[in-house]
């Protein structure tokens, strides 16, 4: 186990710009570990900072111009139908739809729901440079919450593991985080769809 953390540790030190990018593009949580694993300072925290900010937003506008493609344009107006009638039944119709940048900043905090956002602002033609803008706005602040919360407990993390060297102990803290931040967010989303 030891060795496989030395390989992560390297393999940051190596590439301190390319992974949070890489980290970025794959997932916002992803980023999220890599932020907390950085927290010895493996990886220099502005670069996690705009590096991975570039990461989220290309995801962003990969994910935006994907849904364009004709076959998957049919599938997500059937996914917005649904999600109507979904709403008519629930709490939902009063939450403003992620085109309003309220809306959409509360789709990057809320586990689920980012991807929804992103297809919903595509599927109703919002224009690509508006998008770009909403999603620039959302994933700094974004970004100014959880990357700083997620550097505090890498921090933390490390200084444990420097008192204890219990690197499973680590992982396990890691892990019950990112299960305490997912539980939270399906909660909101429940309270939301009652």
């Amino acid at each position: 186990m030891d060795i496989l953390f030395e390989e992560m540790l390297l393999m940051f030190f190596n590439h301190p710009y390319l992974v949070p990018f890489i980290c970025g593009f794959i997932a916002e949580e992803v980023l999220i570990v890599t932020t907390i694993i950085s927290g010895e300072g493996t990886i220099p925290f502005y670069s996690i900072l705009l590096f991975g900010f570039l990461g989220i937003v290309t995801s962003d506008i990969f994910w935006f111009l994907f849904i364009k493609i004709k076959p998957l344009m049919i599938f997500s107006k059937k996914i917005g139908k649904e999600r109507e009638k979904i709403a008519a039944k629930t709490k939902l119709k009063n939450f403003p739809p992620p085109i309003n940048l309220k809306s959409y900043v509360f789709t990057k905090f809320t586990f689920g729901l980012r991807t929804w956002g992103i297809f919903y602002c595509s599927v109703h033609k919002m224009p690509l440079k508006k998008f770009i803008i909403h999603t620039s706005i959302a994933t700094a602040i974004w970004m100014i919450v959880m990357i700083s919360l997620a550097k505090l407990v890498g921090k933390a993390l490390f200084t444990y593991f420097n008192l204890t060297n219990d690197i499973g102990g680590i992982i396990i803290l890691i892990f019950a985080i990112l299960i305490v931040w997912v539980f939270i967010s399906k909660l909101i989303m429940s309270k939301l769809v009652k």
